[in-house]
């Protein structure tokens, strides 16, 4: 059975060909439909072309390719192809109507009762079958593979977590409150380090299983304490049918094929109403440059690799990966399955929405590359280092403006660690974005995170950043240096709202408002040999409090408020009566619009501009 199911997957894949294009443009549509179309057609919406390769041969430079409604279970593929600057091919969805290429497949065979009220049905076997999903009236629906603790399939980011006893170690979790049944073969996902920082994420297959004990796997972590699992640390465990306990729950077996589930009525699953991720991806461009794709949905990653000036425009993904690797630093990207730009340049994407994933919403390698106009949210299901947008060291002039970024298992953005902390970002701006309710999943970072890199002028520059119970708000880590963070609006953190940990050099942080967090700005160690020399803190409204390191390696500090009452109204403005306005100091070699002789301190001026962060 699966090669016949593979056979008929290949089948629909498009793999868009070269055809050469005439030189007479005519603005005209070209219409494909794979469920009604017919390769011997003329390309009119009454009579469709089935392929996008005999579009192509029928098309003109102008012309556009519209793809008729429809669910198209195949990838769409483009392989050193695509127009040119001047004549892009155009390939869009019909207006009003929905199209959607899936990776994923409905199962078609028959479902029996294997007890209480979990059904199965034989699939045939696969190396694995990593998300599901159901239909519901021409709409889907996230299942969650069986665990336990149980969690909410609506909501992976609010899932259950048990917590490990004394003596949990690099080989072993610890815990009486293992469940009964046999785990032996599935997958503990654990968090590493302190109760109160819980760094990095694992997955490991369990070796030895004990219910009410203990189980064991292979190593986990470095040798240090904060990359061990101890007690107090988070896991659960997955990938056993002895998890198999909840509606919307299902559990694959590879070594027999049967695929596993219960319903949310308990019934049986009709036919086509479960549909299982058979390939990695909705959409793949190798090379495939000067292709502009708009109002078309994918289920599953969208890569872009060697492939440049591209635009998407309601271009939506979702579920861009889900995979059972995780390995700590090493898992902040699935190469194969995430949405991603990789040495790409010059792309656009706008106006769309990308969520539910299990690494990173967008990852951004490659130069010029900007995401507009979106949202992203609920990613980094896998609790690692990724966000809803991260930008890989060698990325220059990226701008990420006007987006609505939150609900993340960590990061919202994501500055990449990599090996040299000068790669890339010259030029990148982080602009008007809303970003909310980061760190579900860890502990030890922030909403906007960078580690151990040389901003090289990377401009922070207003935004909201807003509620987080287990994390900062902007939080430069260690040896972070030339970055400018200004006029952003930062509250409702549990710990720091701007951070600027040691050594933090030449970084700029200039009329933000911050309130309503734990500290207001920090920066830690304070020990000797650390230093913030060349940091400037200048014309900030900061409650409650600022912590960092005093005497000659301090930073610079001018004209802030601390510890002040703002006055300011609900729209973060200064009132007529406010002690911020004009107390701030006009600064050389910082732009900055004001009214009257100096500018307010915090990031709003009273009489300026007024703007809003977020989608427009």
């Amino acid at each position: 059975m699966k090669t016949k199911i593979l056979s008929f997957i290949l089948s629909l894949v498009f793999i868009v060909s070269l055809f050469p294009l005439t030189t007479n443009a005519s603005d005209n549509k070209i219409y494909v439909s794979f469920t009604n179309g017919d390769d011997s057609n003329s390309g009119t919406k009454s009579k469709p072309v089935q392929s996008i390769d005999r579009d192509r041969a029928l098309m003109n430079e102008d012309d556009t390719i519209v793809l008729l409604s429809g669910t198209y279970n195949q990838k769409l593929v483009f392989v050193n192809n695509g127009g040119t600057e001047e004549h892009p091919l155009k390939i869009e969805g019909e207006e009003g109507g929905r199209v959607l290429f899936t990776a994923y497949d409905p199962i078609t065979s028959s479902w029996e009762k294997y007890k209480d009220n979990i059904y199965r049905t034989n699939i045939g076997k696969y190396d694995d079958i990593p998300h599901a999903l159901i239909s519901n009236n021409g709409e889907f629906e996230n299942l969650m593979e069986a665990r336990w603790p149980n969690a909410p399939a609506d909501d992976f980011l609010k899932m259950e977590r048990a917590i490990m006893d004394e003596g949990s170690d690099h080989y072993t979790i610890v815990d009486d409150a293992l469940p009964e049944g046999d785990w032996t073969g599935a997958t503990a996902y654990l968090w590493t380090g302190y109760e109160y920082e819980q760094y990095l994420s694992y997955a490991r297959v369990i070796k030895e299983y004990t219910a009410g004990d203990k189980l064991k796997f292979d190593y986990v972590g470095e040798e240090s304490v904060t990359y061990t699992p101890m007690k107090g640390d988070w896991y659960y465990l997955t990938n056993s049918l002895a998890g198999l306990d909840i509606a919307k729950e299902y559990y694959y077996d590879k070594e027999t094929g049967y695929f596993y589930i219960i319903m949310p009525d308990n019934q049986a699953p009709d036919k086509n109403e479960v549909h299982i991720r058979t390939r990695n991806s909705g959409a793949e461009y190798w090379g495939g440059s000067n292709i502009h794709l708009k109002n078309i949905d994918f289920f599953g990653g969208f890569i872009v690799q060697d492939s440049h000036n591209n635009v998407f425009d309601d271009v939506n993904v979702y579920y861009g990966d889900f995979f059972r690797t995780n390995d700590g630093y090493n898992s902040h990207i699935n190469e194969f399955n995430t949405t991603r730009f990789h040495n790409a340049n010059n792309n656009v994407w706008k106006n769309s929405e990308i969520a539910y994933t299990y690494s990173s919403g967008l990852l951004i390698n490659g130069d010029n590359n900007k995401v507009i106009n979106c949202d992203i949210h609920d990613v980094n299901y896998g609790g690692g280092y990724n966000a809803c947008i991260s930008i890989e060291g060698g990325a220059d002039n990226t701008l990420i403006s006007h987006n609505n970024l939150y609900k993340s298992g960590r990061f919202l953005i994501y500055f990449i660690n990599t090996g040299n902390p000068g790669d890339g970002y010259d030029n990148t701006v982080i602009e008007y974005n809303d970003c909310h309710n980061a760190m579900y999943l860890t502990r030890d970072g922030g909403a906007i995170y960078g580690y151990h890199r040389n901003g090289k002028g990377v401009v922070i520059k207003n935004n909201w950043v807003h509620d987080s119970d287990k994390s900062c708000g902007i939080y430069l880590d260690n040896e972070c240096t030339n970055f400018v963070v200004r006029n952003n609006v930062v509250w409702n953190f549990n710990e720091s709202g701007i951070v600027i940990n040691c050594s933090s050099i030449n970084n700029t942080i200039y009329r933000n408002t911050v309130f309503d967090c734990y500290e207001g700005i920090q920066g830690w160690p304070k020990t000797e040999g650390f230093s913030q020399k060349g940091t400037l803190i200048a014309n900030n409204a900061i409650n409650p409090t600022a912590d960092f390191i005093t005497g000659a390696n301090a930073p610079t500090l001018v004209t802030n408020a601390f510890k002040t009452d703002f006055k300011i109204d609900d729209d973060y403005l200064p009132l007529e009566d406010s002690p911020l306005i004009d107390a701030g100091t006009k600064l050389e070699n910082i732009d900055d619009d004001f009214v009257g002789d100096s500018p307010d301190i915090g990031a709003y001026e009273l009489g300026g501009d007024y703007w809003i962060p977020g989608t427009f």
